[in-house]
């Protein structure tokens, strides 16, 4: 090859590989930031530090459960604090018990904040559960139990709040008795219960393991409903604020495997999001998949990974954020970190925007779960990590998002790169032909 030809397959090559790396440098930058880490005030081993977290109004609210184990002594916590990760508050229950739960979920309303302790006693009935309404200095209000309390019912595993209301999820075990279906609970600020809610076919399905609110609707995941004869394949609800049944959702994805549709939801105001952990996304199995709806139950369109991975818990937490759709990826691999966990943000329609690593691709436990946001601030848990030599301490870390709805997609983005890249080559390779032949002459 003579020297020319040489010197212009390099600028090719080199133009092919810097571009797409100075592109993608770009756009992670004016993607989102990383605002910091967040970690308990008294980290130890198997304190789960980030099971629940909820943020509003430029604060945060983390959940310190601790190990379920009654051996391992440890009182839940909820933690108030600030973006920047100082401490403001710490919130306890009433009646410390170890092993109780206390923390295991949260939602924070105008001016309340609700805290799930799934494994409370009520009635001498164990694991019955309860949840308590603390005001926004973190003031001990009032405590909720279930107005039928049953043991192993988990009342209070799941929350979800909106201005003067919250939902509390009470799936009852996953024993197979015909009379434990789950329920749903709509209460206002002040305790008062104002709708029950209840699975439509009255079987088994862990219904309200996961809920959702927002100011129009409520939705209630139900991951091990039975749908035909599949058992686990999983169901949603949406409902209005008067507890109206809207739609009932079933998996868009074929097959009769356990899939635990239902798994995750969140829903907006007019669109509504349901995970399916353990969908198949192409041909990973159990990679993950979610869904975008309408409230009255039509499809919008499905999400996967960008880079699918078995077992990846795609959709294992999914948030409606303003104008995003946040999808965690605890299991997922993105850059450096592989298998260490993402989160992939989507606008309203499903178009896949970008994905967050951890921070500076260190090893995470379980990164992308749980979720939350407010505006375009993003927190998500890392529950499964060490801290000091301490596992399964658990610690959260802060995005904000910079990207605006109007954007296009990054699949878009990029396609809209190849053109000028595959001209450039194109250009150079011409050229390069024209000066062989010229020397051949």
């Amino acid at each position: 090859m003579s020297r020319p030809l040489l010197r212009l397959s390099l600028i090719a090559l080199t133009f092919i590989i810097t571009s797409t790396g100075i592109y993608a440098g770009a756009a992670e930058d004016r993607s989102f930031d990383y605002l910091g880490e967040i970690r308990s005030p008294q980290p130890g081993s198997y304190r789960l530090f980030g099971t629940a977290i909820s943020i509003w109004g430029g604060r945060i609210a983390i959940g310190e459960p601790g190990s379920p184990d009654p051996a391992h002594n440890h009182t839940g916590r909820v933690y108030i604090m600030g973006l920047a990760g100082d401490h403001v508050a710490t919130l306890q229950p009433p009646q410390q018990a170890p092993g109780s739960n206390f923390g295991i979920s949260m939602a924070a309303g105008d001016g309340f904040i609700v805290v799930g302790e799934s494994n409370a006693e009520a009635d001498g009935e164990a694991n019955a559960g309860a949840v308590h309404i603390f005001d926004a200095e973190g003031t001990h209000v009032a405590t909720l139990r279930s107005p039928d309390p049953y043991g192993n019912a988990s009342f209070g595993v799941s929350l979800a709040a909106h201005g003067g209301l919250f939902v509390v999820g009470e799936p009852g075990p996953y024993a197979r008795d015909g009379d434990v279906t789950g329920r749903a609970y709509l209460y206002d600020s002040e305790g008062r219960l104002l709708h029950t809610l209840e699975q439509p076919q009255r079987r088994l399905g862990n219904y309200g393991l996961d809920v959702g609110i927002s100011a129009t609707a409520i939705i209630v995941g139900e991951p091990h409903a039975v749908v035909g004869h599949d058992a686990g394949k999983g169901r949603a609800h949406i409902y209005d604020l008067d507890g109206s049944l809207l739609a009932s959702l079933e998996s868009p994805s074929p097959g009769h495997e356990i899939t635990n549709f239902g798994w995750a939801v969140d829903v907006g105001d007019d669109t509504a999001v349901v995970g399916e952990v353990l969908g198949d996304a192409g041909n990973k199995p159990m990679a993950g998949l979610a869904y975008i709806y309408s409230l009255d139950g039509r499809l919008i369109r499905r999400m996967q990974s960008p880079t699918p991975s078995a077992a990846g818990a795609f959709g294992n937490d999914v948030a409606i954020c303003g104008a995003f759709i946040a999808v965690g990826e605890p299991r997922g691999a993105a850059g450096d970190s592989p298998g260490f966990g993402c989160v992939h943000i989507f606008n309203l329609t499903g178009g896949h925007l970008l994905t967050i690593p951890p921070p500076q691709g260190e090893e995470t436990g379980y990164f992308g779960f749980p979720l939350d946001a407010e505006g375009d601030t993003l927190a998500t848990g890392d529950l499964l990590s060490g801290e000091g030599g301490e596992a399964y301490a658990g610690r959260v870390y802060a995005h904000r998002i910079n990207l605006t709805p109007a954007e296009e997609a990054e699949a878009a983005q990029t396609e809209t790169l190849n053109p000028y890249v595959a001209g450039f080559v194109a250009v150079i390779a011409a050229l390069a032909l024209w000066l062989a032949r010229t020397r051949r002459r």
